[in-house]
């Protein structure tokens, strides 16, 4: 995450604390621009676990790759078979033998409307865990 603090450099790797003394994260002098980042917590939690159970980090890696959608990307990619307000994570390429492969994710494919490129969506991510997606940040 990124914070306003200032590091010096050879500083980082101190705890990013909130007003109740909690561990937020730790910190990472940036790139000397005043911009500096922590590395949250729960990241830490998750990777540290993990180097200490395994000796290695998977990083997550679904394998695909998407493009948000909203009314103005569905007219400007001239996307077939949505509906004009669709949001969510149109799904452009699946590597295969991933996980997004595996759960059955399917790209869009390319088709030729009026003599322009357009693409036919296939699936679009519009939820994760509960919680819905409208962009690839969100």
């Amino acid at each position: 995450m990124q914070i306003d603090l200032s590091i010096a450099p050879g500083s980082s790797g101190g705890p990013l604390l909130d007003l109740e003394a909690r561990v937020l994260g730790i910190t990472n002098a940036g790139a000397g621009f005043g911009i500096n980042f922590a590395i949250p917590s729960n990241v830490i939690s998750r990777v540290a676990s993990s180097r200490v159970e395994k000796g290695y980090y998977q990083h997550p890696y679904v394998g695909l790759s998407s493009r948000d959608l909203d009314p103005d990307i569905i007219e400007e990619l001239r996307v077939q078979k949505v509906s004009p307000d669709q949001t969510g994570m149109m799904i452009m390429e699946v590597l295969p033998g991933l996980p997004g492969a595996e759960a059955g994710l399917q790209a869009a494919v390319t088709t030729v409307v009026n003599g322009q490129t357009a693409y036919i969506a296939k699936d679009i991510i519009i939820g994760v865990d509960g919680r819905t997606v409208q962009t690839y940040e969100n």
